[in-house]
C-alpha cells in the first residue's frame, strides 16, 4: 500500500511537471506569434508558417531567430509564407560549423 501511494505521489509530481512545460511551450509561442505580428502589422500569422519557425525557435533560440525574422521581413513583401521560406532558406545555407554551435 505505501508504495501505491508513492506511485501516486510521483505520478502527480511528473503530471505537473509535464503541465508546466506545456504552458512554457504554449507562452512562448504566444510571444513568438506576437513577435511576428508587432514585425509585420498584421493581427495574424499563417499556423503552418509559425508551426515552422516555432521549430526553428526551439532549435536555435530567440537571440538567433529573431533577427532572421527582421531579416526575412525586410527582404520580402512581408508575406507569412514568404518570410518562413525565407528563414527555412538562411538556415539551409548554414555551414556545418554554424549550425553545431546550436
Amino acid at each position: 500500500m505505501m508504495k501505491k501511494q508513492r506511485s501516486k505521489k510521483k505520478q502527480a509530481q511528473t503530471d505537473a511537471e509535464l503541465i508546466a512545460t506545456i504552458e512554457e511551450r504554449v507562452d512562448l509561442l504566444n510571444n513568438l506569434v506576437s513577435y511576428w505580428c508587432q514585425i509585420t502589422g498584421r493581427g495574424g500569422v499563417n499556423r503552418r508558417t509559425i508551426t515552422i519557425v516555432f521549430g526553428y525557435l526551439n532549435k536555435y533560440g530567440a537571440e538567433r531567430l529573431l533577427p532572421w525574422v527582421d531579416l526575412a521581413y525586410g527582404r520580402t513583401d512581408g508575406d507569412d509564407e514568404d518570410m518562413g521560406k525565407y528563414i527555412s532558406g538562411i538556415i539551409r545555407n548554414l555551414t556545418d560549423e554554424e549550425l553545431n554551435e546550436y
